[in-house]
């Protein structure tokens, strides 16, 4: 086989390689994006159903609030719980 055409195929299948690792890349952002949209909409579905329970509930917001009370929150973040802590 001739060298330069050797070359050439070479050259080639290197761009194919380059393409496909950054579809592969850009895939695998778009699953990471989608699974944590999913994980976040399960976090919604079941922190209302919790809301809802522990409103019905008075031991099993009891137990919420005596933990609520153990939590080292980030500033700003305790006043999400007023409500619950201050009640």
């Amino acid at each position: 086989m001739d060298r330069s055409v050797l070359e050439e195929r070479m050259r080639i299948a290197r761009e194919r390689a380059a393409k496909w690792k950054g579809e592969e890349q850009r895939l695998d952002g778009i699953k990471r994006s989608e699974d944590r949209k999913r994980e976040t909409r399960k976090k919604i579905w079941v922190g209302a159903w919790a809301l809802n329970e522990i409103a019905k509930d008075p031991s099993l917001r009891a137990k919420l609030v005596a933990h609520l009370r153990t939590v080292n929150f980030r500033k700003g973040e305790r006043e999400l719980f007023e409500d619950l802590l201050n009640g």
